[in-house]
């Protein structure tokens, strides 16, 4: 009898604390912000009194029977009203459900909130460095990531290769690879050695690469030729060509700039010049422009060439009119070879272009202050390429034609002196025709130039 009424005495006690239990509101989460290999759970911290800690709670989309759940204690201080928890070691681009809940001593939790988030793929920096050699690198570190291991294969998850304890900085390098597809995948490690992540499996090809001058079919000198296909040619016809010219001139990107410029000297100059003038002789300047080669190749393995030459030019007596003019430049240019697929490879190579060229132009004095010209000529180029695997020198004979403006200073003291010359040439260093490989191309000048 005395069990029963002790039993009943319990029983009355569990359903009372029952009744009388509370249960924790449900936190709310702010948002969650994913990288290759964690997530970052924000979320509002509750403001009653019966809230202990809380439990955050994630597995993969999918998988909900694999979960980890994290207690999190209450914070102490009182003026913070957001936490933020970091999970770390997830797998790259994969998508994760997340739950978070209130909890209340040992037994009461709160009903659950939860959101989903994909995390990012892992970003990786995979090029050739040689003939049948692969590096592979993190274009960025996931936090906590203090080596990798990297395994490349022939085939989806069959891998050859293993390159493990790869400083998180450093590079993975295979050679030997024979040119094909490769399947590349990235395990991150932390300080420990235990492993925080993977990378998904990313496709790689190796294949043949070179530079403006490393094809075997380019020979030696001036005879060029190649597999590579240029654009396709200007028509030597001087009229169409010196049409295509001028449009081109006014196609340049900074068209409106040039125009500007052109306009504020125009009336400066008309604005200066009250007294008569005779056009100097002898011009002597300097030219910087942008040159923008016909051959795709040059123009994929050096993304910028930016020529600086000296130029000497001189009326005609017989022929006021007509001048002639001759100049010698130099640009270096740094690059990185390709492959055939136009894929940019980690093999650095260095372009040097002395053009040498002269010209018969024709010139329109519209002003004592502006000229306009149009020429004609024949040029000389010498080119140098240096790579890890050595130097080769080509020289090349062609012709261009070229059209511009010449806009003369209307200051009084140095009146007709000196002023600038804004130019668009077209160049065509193919042996005139003779070669399937044009090495010239279009380029844009602007010259300050002084009259003697």
């Amino acid at each position: 009898m005395k069990k029963i009424i002790w039993l009943s005495l319990l029983a009355g006690l569990f359903f009372h604390s029952l009744a009388f239990a509370v249960i924790p509101p449900t936190p709310e989460i702010i948002r969650l912000t994913a990288t290759s290999t964690s997530i970052t759970v924000l979320f509002e911290l509750n403001t009653d009194t019966d809230t202990d800690g809380y439990y955050v709670k994630y597995w993969v989309e999918g998988s909900s029977d694999a979960w980890t759940k994290v207690r999190i204690p209450k914070p102490t201080s009182t003026t913070v009203t957001s936490y933020s928890y970091l999970i770390r070691g997830l797998d790259s681009n994969t998508e994760y459900k997340v739950s978070l809940s209130a909890y209340d001593g040992d037994t009461d939790e709160s009903a659950t909130t939860s959101d989903s988030i994909t995390t990012t793929a892992v970003a990786l920096d995979i090029k050739m460095v040689d003939t049948g050699t692969v590096s592979v690198s993190l274009s960025e570190i996931p936090s906590g990531v203090e080596t990798f291991d990297v395994y490349i294969g022939s085939a989806s998850g069959v891998y050859e290769y293993a390159l493990t304890d790869i400083d998180k900085e450093g590079a993975a390098v295979q050679s030997g690879l024979a040119n094909g597809t490769y399947y590349i995948l990235v395990n991150m490690k932390d300080s420990s050695g235990d492993d925080l992540s993977t990378s998904s499996e990313v496709t790689f090809n190796v294949e043949d690469f070179g530079t403006l001058f490393s094809r075997e079919d380019i020979d030696d000198g001036c005879f060029i030729g190649s597999s590579v296909h240029s654009e396709p040619k200007t028509a030597p016809v001087v009229p169409f060509v010196l049409f295509l010219l001028t449009v081109s001139m006014f196609s340049f990107p900074y068209k409106r700039v040039i125009v500007g410029l052109m306009t504020v000297l125009v009336f400066t100059s008309m604005a200066q010049a009250a007294e008569t003038f005779t056009v100097s002789e002898n011009i002597l300047g300097i030219k910087v422009g942008t040159f923008e080669p016909s051959e795709d190749l040059q123009a994929e393995v050096y993304d910028t060439i930016v020529p600086v030459s000296l130029f000497y030019e001189r009326r005609l007596n017989f022929w006021p009119w007509l001048s002639a003019d001759v100049s010698a430049g130099y640009s270096r240019t740094d690059g990185f070879a390709v492959t055939d697929s136009a894929a940019v490879t980690g093999v650095e190579t260095e372009l040097e272009m002395i053009p040498l060229s002269g010209s018969l132009n024709a010139n329109w004095d519209l002003d004592p202050l502006i000229t306009l010209f149009a020429g004609l000529g024949g040029d000389y180029w010498m080119f140098k390429e240096k790579t890890q695997y050595g130097e080769k020198d080509i020289d090349v004979s062609g012709w261009h034609a070229k059209v511009g403006a010449k806009l003369l200073t209307g200051d009084s003291t140095f009146y007709a002196r000196g002023g600038i010359l804004l130019e668009a040439c077209y160049t065509s260093m193919d042996r005139f025709g003779r070669n399937d490989v044009d090495l010239g191309g279009w380029t844009y000048s602007a010259a300050l130039f002084y009259c003697f």
